[in-house]
C-alpha cells in the first residue's frame, strides 16, 4: 500500500506543475476585465444557448457564433473606462478531430445543430481585428491577426477604453472560444 503522504506529494507535484505551464503560456495573467463585460454580436445562430460564453471564463467550450454574415462582429462593454494593456483570444478550433473522442451528444436533438457545435475551423476566424472605443460609438482599430492561431496574444500601447470589439474581416461566421482583456 502507498503511503497517504506519497499522494499528498504527488498532488502538489500536479498543481505546481500545472501552475508553470499556465505561467508559460500566459505569463502575465492579471485580472480579466472581460469576466464582467456584457457581451452582444452582430448576430446569433442558435447553435449556442447566448453569447456570454465569449468572456465566461472557460476556454475549452465554443463562447459564441454568429450568423454567416458581412464582417460579423463581438462587442464586450466592460461597463465603464478601464486600463487595457493586453488581449488574449482563445480561437475556435476543432479539438475534438477524431470522432470517437468527440463529446456525446443527445441524438434524439437536431444530430446538424449539435454537431455545428463542435465543428471549428481555424481559418474561419482570420483575419480578425480588435478595436477599442470609450462612447461605443467611434472606434480605433489596436490589434490585427491574419495568421492562423490558437491562443492570440497581443500587448497594446495602454489605453483607456469602455468597450472592445472583435470584428472578422471577411463574409463568414465568427465564432471564438474566450476573449481576455487585461
Amino acid at each position: 500500500m502507498v503511503p497517504y503522504w506519497l499522494h499528498w506529494l504527488g498532488i502538489a507535484a500536479l498543481v505546481a506543475s500545472s501552475t508553470a505551464f499556465v505561467s508559460r503560456i500566459d505569463p502575465k495573467p492579471g485580472r480579466n476585465l472581460a469576466l464582467d463585460a456584457k457581451v452582444t454580436t452582430s448576430s446569433h445562430d442558435g447553435t449556442l444557448e447566448s453569447d456570454k460564453g465569449a468572456a465566461d471564463g472557460d476556454i475549452w467550450n465554443v463562447g459564441f457564433r454568429t450568423e454567416k454574415e458581412v464582417k460579423p462582429w463581438v462587442l464586450l462593454d466592460l461597463g465603464s473606462e478601464k486600463l487595457i494593456s493586453r488581449f488574449v483570444v482563445y480561437n475556435c478550433y476543432d479539438r475534438y478531430p477524431y470522432p470517437a473522442i468527440r463529446p456525446a451528444f443527445d441524438l434524439s436533438r437536431d444530430a446538424q445543430l449539435a454537431m455545428e457545435r463542435f465543428d471549428c475551423r481555424q481559418e474561419n476566424e482570420i483575419p480578425l481585428r480588435i478595436e477599442l472605443s470609450r462612447d461605443g460609438q467611434a472606434f480605433t482599430e489596436v490589434a490585427r491577426q491574419d495568421q492562423l492561431f490558437e491562443m492570440w496574444i497581443q500587448p497594446i500601447v495602454p489605453q483607456s477604453a469602455r468597450f472592445v470589439r472583435l470584428q472578422l474581416l471577411r463574409d463568414e461566421h465568427l465564432q471564438l472560444r474566450e476573449i481576455e482583456v487585461y
